[in-house]
């Protein structure tokens, strides 16, 4: 079943953690953070968290109104934080220097890099795909976060380097099983946890110790979600159309404020270790305590959806 296949990639690490109610560590003057697809969804709502708390914010993104809109909500709140958009496509060269030119414009050591932008269309049969498609959702979701990678690594901070992460955002698709016609975006995402692992292997003990973590936000009420429930797509399978309808019909959707807060305390209030030997699931209540009880007190319940694996 495609839930134990899931979970083979769902782990907890309990080591290192501090169980008490962990208080939120403050923003250095000469830090500056990093998100890709920052301006819409999760990103959007994740750049918001990390301005409101004092970060400088590289914000990439390939769209101009998302940029403006984000940038505009930033101003409208007077967040402590600045914003540096930075409008370019992480599959071209010239994008990914464009955001390492942005870091350097600061001053700051890069100290969180955050791939959070993804596709997940087009929904096609692998038999059907063109070279074109297959490379567009590889070359977002899983080459362009390498490069990017390769690109930045210069820039995060030489000394007190506990604090530099580097934060690949996943999901259950990667297990790759039980979801025909969606084939590009799960391959991609297998692709680009694999990196995660590698980086995990390798950047610590590099000449710059960085710590990667992966982070999987559940499912969340964004535009690509909805895209993806009412997609006319003839082939994608009846019981996964039905089922995330059902999430929005029946209200299971996370507003993106929770996934938001959940990256910004994984990133910036997390141990090294811990954060290093944990996958971060944002439905695992053994870590809702340290940063999530605001949600709970004003009725947004952090809990897994029911209803793919039965009758609806």
């Amino acid at each position: 079943m495609l839930r134990s296949v899931i979970r083979r990639f769902s782990r907890r690490n309990l080591t290192g953690i501090t169980r008490s109610m962990s208080s939120k560590r403050a923003i250095g003057d000469d830090e500056c953070f990093v998100i890709t697809g920052g301006g819409s969804g999760i990103g959007q709502a994740a750049s918001m968290d990390l301005l409101r708390r004092g970060v400088t914010l590289v914000v990439m993104g390939p769209i101009q109104k998302e940029l403006d809109d984000t940038m505009a909500l930033a101003k409208s709140e007077d967040v402590k934080g600045e914003m540096i958009p930075v409008l370019a496509d992480i599959r071209e060269d010239s994008g990914r220097k464009a955001v390492a030119d942005a870091v350097k414009s600061t001053g700051k050591d890069l100290r969180v890099l955050i791939h959070n932008a993804g596709v997940n269309t087009p929904c096609k049969k692998m038999m059907d795909l063109s070279p074109a498609e297959w490379d567009r959702v590889m070359n977002i979701n899983m080459n362009g976060p390498l490069y990017l990678t390769q690109e930045l690594y210069p820039l995060f901070g030489k000394a007190d380097t506990d604090k530099n992460r580097i934060l690949m955002l996943s999901t259950i698709a990667k297990a790759c099983t039980g979801l025909p016609n969606y084939g590009p975006y799960c391959v991609s995402k297998l692709g680009a946890y694999g990196i995660a692992l590698m980086l995990k292997e390798e950047l610590p003990e590099g000449s710059t110790p960085v710590y990667t973590s992966t982070l999987v936000p559940g499912e969340v009420n964004t535009e690509m979600q909805k895209q993806t429930a009412y997609s006319s797509s003839s082939g994608f399978p009846e019981h996964l159309v039905k089922h995330w309808r059902m999430l929005h019909e029946t209200n299971q959707l996370l507003p993106p404020a929770v996934p938001g807060a959940f990256i910004s305390f994984v990133t910036c209030d997390t141990t090294p270790q811990e954060y290093h030997d944990n996958e971060w699931f944002v439905y695992d209540d053994w870590h809702h305590e340290r940063w999530a009880q605001g949600f709970a007190a004003d009725g947004v319940e952090i809990k897994e959806p029911v209803g793919l694996f039965g009758d609806h």
